[in-house]
């Protein structure tokens, strides 16, 4: 296929799952396989990550900023409390998504303390806001974990973070 192009594969049990089946995926003995194949038409990585964001948005009725640095924004609440500089260290309730909705990560019943500077890129847009402040952020995957991903992300994830940036020491 070249670029754009869709395609529909049937595959017979023989050369698929065969006899046994799979049951994670809930294919019985025997059965034939049809999947329907699609290629990008965009070639680079941070491209195919525009297009699942804008999909994603689009399909969820979204509206969200877009940074200069790519990384796009939801603002649910704004802070009033210290501003958030590269070197603070931020005290932080959050949920990492990835856009199949699948949860990767999340705070439990007590604030993350993390140092700005140690975090993901994608984190660094916290630094235009202040304490008390609940965003969403949609990160494309090269200001995420990249190519080699991290633990359950897989490589090139566009991650989705709730966050609530509870205190900032500067």
């Amino acid at each position: 296929l070249k670029r754009g192009g869709n395609a529909t594969l049937i595959m017979p049990s023989n050369m698929a799952f065969g006899k046994n089946g799979i049951s994670f995926l809930n294919i019985g003995s025997n059965e034939n396989i049809l999947v329907n194949l699609g290629i990008y038409s965009e070639s680079k990585v941070h491209q195919i990550d525009e297009l699942e964001i804008n999909n994603f948005l689009s399909a969820n009725s979204l509206t969200a900023i877009k940074d200069p640095s790519r990384v796009r924004y939801i603002v649910t609440q704004q802070g009033t409390g210290d501003q958030v500089l590269a070197s603070s260290t931020l005290s932080v309730n959050y949920t990492g998504r990835l856009l199949n909705g699948n949860i990767f990560d999340q705070t439990s019943a007590t604030a993350l303390s993390i140092d700005l500077a140690n975090a993901i890129k994608g984190w660094g847009i916290l630094k235009n806001f202040k304490a008390g402040t609940k965003i969403r952020l949609f990160i494309p995957s090269d200001l995420g974990y990249g190519q080699a991903g991290n633990g359950t992300i897989p490589g090139n994830a566009v991650l989705d973070f709730d966050i609530e940036i509870v205190s900032v020491t500067n």
